[in-house]
């Protein structure tokens, strides 16, 4: 049986189109289990920080799409990579930091917090998983053509 040119070339061109959909969705995907993953790493003090772990994306690039995963607290920052946590008005709503240790109230103008590096570690544990995640995402694609 033969193959009309035109016939082939709009299969070509509806997986190229449904590969790129599969690649945004595999980015989406993966960025959403690499949010978990933040999420159960993050130090649990109060929970606040593990709950603002947020995606933004996916969005083109280049090559491709993106994600970011990340804390949005003012703190998020510091408590992943180390540093001094101000208790600045302009910062803070209140000038002390303020938080309870043997049931007693402290409070302070700044704390110096070594950094947990618990994305960079969530990051490093997740990679081997993502080229999966996104395999499964083209396989479906495929399939549909």
């Amino acid at each position: 049986m033969p193959v009309d040119a035109r016939d082939a070339i709009a299969a070509l061109d509806k997986l190229i189109a449904d590969l790129e959909a599969a690649t945004k969705d595999g980015v989406d995907d993966a960025a959403h289990q690499l949010q978990g993953l933040v999420r159960e790493n993050a130090p649990h003090l109060s929970g606040e920080l593990a709950a603002t772990v947020a995606v933004t994306g996916p969005y083109p690039i280049v090559r491709g799409y993106a994600a970011k995963v990340g804390p949005t607290l003012i703190y998020g920052r510091i408590r992943e990579l180390g540093g001094r946590i101000p208790g600045e008005r302009k910062v803070m709503t209140h000038p002390f930091l303020r938080w309870y240790q043997d049931g007693k109230p402290v409070f302070a103008r700044s704390v110096r917090q070594k950094g947990s590096r618990y994305v960079l570690r969530s990051v490093e544990e997740f990679r081997p998983q993502m080229r999966n995640v996104l395999m499964r995402h083209w396989a479906n694609a495929m399939r549909m053509v």
